[in-house]
């Protein structure tokens, strides 16, 4: 609704826990007409990624070290060498710049 669009509504959209394939079709042509297809509407990050690895990664990787829980940097640090630094500089971690034709077993 136009109270939606303009923040003043109390709470959000039906839709807005609907992924696209839940969507009517009239829904899914309102969608469009907004810019929306299936993989934005369904939150996969459509940020180019020229590198090796061309897939979305996990949203928890775009969240700051200090935001990550005890359990998420305690496995990044021990178990893919990550630091502070390495985690906030996306690209500069060993392991980020791995091909499936240097791992290791």
């Amino acid at each position: 609704t136009q109270d939606h669009w303009e923040h003043n509504a109390v709470g959000v959209p039906y839709t807005e826990a609907r992924w696209w394939g839940q969507l009517t079709d009239m829904e899914k042509s309102a969608a469009n007409g907004l810019c929306f297809f299936k993989d934005n509407w369904n939150k996969i990050d459509m940020n180019p990624n020229p590198s090796f690895f061309p897939h979305p990664l996990p949203n928890f990787r775009y969240k700051p070290w200090n935001e990550l829980n005890a359990v998420t940097q305690q496995v990044a640090s021990s178990m893919m060498n990550y630091t502070e630094d390495r985690w906030n500089n996306l690209g500069t971690s060993l392991v980020e710049k791995n091909t499936f034709l240097n791992l290791d077993v």
